[in-house]
């Protein structure tokens, strides 16, 4: 994946991840708030941030809020959002593999729905290690890479139809090992989580991401024709309005010592 290619491409469509109900809110998000509820001194980056609803989630626990992504649109939207609530903010120019920060800059660096585009996850894990302070903690929620083989390789054509610029959705294996190696102790994951509760039609998904019309009736082929073991562990599930995509996610909460 090229990562000019990547930001080129969500620079042109910012405005749909404002909106996003997928993006604006999730259990996982208010599950993260709760977390570090007893918080209100955090040194906080939301890495990737897109239109930042994670770090805007978790700003009142922060007493300094910096949004990193290398989309200038998406950091124009993050600019906007905090204007709105009255927030002081920093918004960066950045690629999580080789963040602009000193060491030890931050006690919380979050990153949400993001990862599986970065073009080296290990180093962008390595990064977010070093600019962590001791004691900090890094939130990774990305999308989940099945065990299950064939549902794996399904997944991801499912999503590279969906978004040409998607990498990889990892395993927690992958992810624990990414972590591990980059000196950080995992306190905590979570495995088969949902980023919508009701689940996202292949319409709505593919709007959201401006994929076009010929992907989407290929996602939708490749889903009339998967087993339905394939599908129950992707999370997917058919109702009257068609096929609808859980966002399946999985959470990773580590420390730095």
């Amino acid at each position: 994946m090229n990562p000019q290619a990547a930001a080129k491409r969500f620079d042109g469509i910012a405005s749909n991840y404002v909106t996003s109900e997928v993006h604006r809110a999730s259990a996982s998000m208010a599950y993260v708030k709760e977390r570090f509820a007893d918080r209100s001194d955090l040194r906080l980056l939301d890495l990737a941030c897109g239109a930042g609803h994670f770090g805007f989630t978790l700003s009142p626990h922060a007493s300094h809020v910096t949004f990193c992504d290398p989309s200038p649109s998406m950091l124009v939207a993050v600019t906007d959002r905090a204007r709105s609530l009255g927030l002081e903010i920093a918004t960066v120019d950045g690629r999580a593999e080789d963040l602009p920060f000193e060491d030890s800059s931050f006690d919380l660096v979050l990153s949400r729905l993001a990862p599986h585009h970065f073009s080296d996850p290990a180093k962008a894990v390595a990064e977010i290690a070093r600019v962590l302070a001791p004691g900090g903690h890094c939130v990774i929620v990305d999308l989940e890479g099945a065990f299950y083989p064939t549902a794996d390789a399904l997944n991801h054509s499912l999503e590279v139809l969906h978004d040409p610029t998607h990498g990889r959705s990892y395993t927690q294996i992958e992810w624990c090992r990414f972590l591990r190696a980059a000196g950080l102790s995992i306190e905590e994951m979570q495995g088969g989580l949902s980023e919508s509760e009701t689940g996202v039609t292949i319409e709505r998904w593919c709007q959201i991401a401006e994929t076009d019309d010929s992907a989407r009736r290929e996602i939708e082929s490749m889903l009339a024709k998967a087993s339905a073991r394939e599908l129950a562990a992707l999370g997917i599930w058919h109702d009257t309005s068609g096929f609808r995509m859980p966002i399946r996610t999985a959470l990773y909460v580590a420390f730095k010592p």
